[in-house]
């Protein structure tokens, strides 16, 4: 009976350390974690905002309503024609946000890349890039909290999503990297971090906006 006792117990601890691999081997998911993580990972929310001075307020509110306290925000207004930098400045101040938050404007258009570079070298190593077009906003209030569940996996690097389009609130597929896609990511020396495990979140984070399209 003894001998019993003890082959049974084997073979249930390898049966146990089957699970267990298999479950951490698993891609991760925004469903697979507990969105209340043990710590609030710091997150830097980069915008590339060009001509959207009518969106400028949803894409603000949706950024200061989150559940979340360690972010900060940088705006980059490239080359708009409109008012952009304006109600940005302004939505900001009012706002009370203006200890989070770094605006910058171009006199002409750079594009994304040129604008990335400019603000790399002032990103912090430890820091969670959230790169996102003026025309993306975040779904809801949860939005970071998801986010920083999937890095309590210190071996993710980079996440992504799929998007909501609105007005239509249809789902539409990310594309990687930058172009349509949202992604958090981290800097390193200047440079994307695209190394390591890439995490696909189940649920869409964002929605774009194509009220203008």
């Amino acid at each position: 009976m003894y001998r019993l006792f003890l082959l049974l117990l084997a073979i249930g601890a390898f049966g146990l350390g089957i699970y267990f691999e298999k479950q951490t081997s698993a891609p991760l998911s925004v469903d697979a974690v507990p969105i209340e993580a043990r710590v609030q990972r710091p997150f830097a929310v980069v915008i590339h905002a060009r001509n959207i001075e009518a969106e400028c307020e949803a894409l603000l509110t949706a950024l200061f309503s989150q559940d979340y306290d360690n972010y900060r925000l940088i705006l980059i207004d490239d080359g708009s024609a409109d008012a952009t930098f304006q109600v940005a400045q302004d939505f900001i101040l009012d706002a009370g946000q203006e200890w989070r938050s770094i605006v910058l404007r171009h006199d002409a258009p750079t594009g994304w890349d040129a604008s990335f570079q400019e603000i790399a070298a002032t990103l912090l190593p430890h820091e969670i890039i959230i790169p996102l077009q003026g025309k993306h906003r975040f779904l809801d209030v949860q939005a970071l909290k998801r986010l920083n569940a999937i890095y309590e996996d210190k071996n993710v690097t980079m996440t992504e999503s799929d998007l909501v389009y609105y007005p239509s609130y249809e789902r539409g597929a990310g594309q990687e990297p930058f172009g349509q896609t949202f992604l958090g990511t981290h800097v390193r020396s200047g440079k994307i971090v695209k190394e390591g495990k890439s995490a696909r979140l189940t649920g869409p984070i964002c929605l774009e906006d194509r009220s203008r399209v």
